[in-house]
């Protein structure tokens, strides 16, 4: 079997796997033709930390190359609403790790890293949905996951992007997560840039606080450097 063989398969059993979960109306749906893998709807929206080794004020923000050759961020997503299907997203929690390059502001981002990690205290249908979201972009654009792992995830959002209380989120044992938003021209409110990119309407500049991730062979650690808070809308593209 050749790897595009492969790929066809793997995508197939995800797909007849979810025409089970959507039960006896999937199955009439896929016995009609009417209903096609890539026509599987879905759409997520909330609110995210991140901490990554460039300055604060990261330049990615605005499109430029990171500071360094190579970017190293840990990235916490909590979904407020969302859904896969007829599956309900909301309250669910993912994170990523990452390293990438970008050789100038018009060139793409080279993801040479990934590894993706999903909320064990979600219910089994959840994660199963969690893990077809990330098959689709902008995640299917990040590099061949080193790991995929289901592990406690907790986040401390009631502080979230609020200048003067630090705030973020753990991954199990293996990221820990922690930022403190910069205050703009009004002392009590953060500092923010909007319109950043597609899926990301609003982020908190901030700088993280003793932070790291160490997983899959990688050894990240962040403390005052560039760190967010944002919010995040993403949905499938049938």
């Amino acid at each position: 079997m050749n790897q595009s063989d492969h790929g066809g398969l793997t995508n197939r059993r995800r797909f007849f796997q979810y025409v089970a979960m959507l039960g006896a109306g999937g199955h009439a749906l896929l016995r009609s033709g009417v209903l096609k893998a890539a026509d599987l709807p879905w759409m997520i929206e909330g609110r995210a930390v991140a901490v990554d080794n460039c300055v604060i004020g990261c330049p990615c923000l605005l499109g430029e190359p990171p500071t360094h050759p190579i970017c190293r961020v840990t990235e916490v997503m909590q979904v407020d609403k969302g859904h896969f299907a007829d599956v309900i997203l909301d309250g669910t929690s993912f994170a990523y790790a990452a390293e990438f390059s970008k050789a100038s502001r018009e060139s793409p981002h080279e993801y040479h890293f990934t590894a993706f990690y999903i909320d064990s205290g979600a219910a089994p249908e959840q994660r199963r949905a969690l893990r077809e979201v990330l098959t689709y972009p902008p995640y299917s654009e990040f590099a061949e996951p080193a790991e995929i792992r289901e592990v406690p995830i907790y986040l401390t959002m009631e502080a979230w992007a609020k200048v003067g209380q630090p705030h973020g989120a753990t991954v199990g044992d293996i990221a820990r997560i922690e930022v403190s938003t910069i205050a703009g021209g009004e002392p009590r409110e953060p500092l923010v840039v909007t319109n950043v990119a597609p899926g990301f309407p609003w982020v908190a500049v901030g700088k993280s606080v003793d932070s790291f991730y160490r997983s899959a062979g990688k050894n990240f650690s962040f403390d005052g450097t560039s760190g967010e808070s944002f919010r995040f809308e993403f949905a499938g593209r049938p």
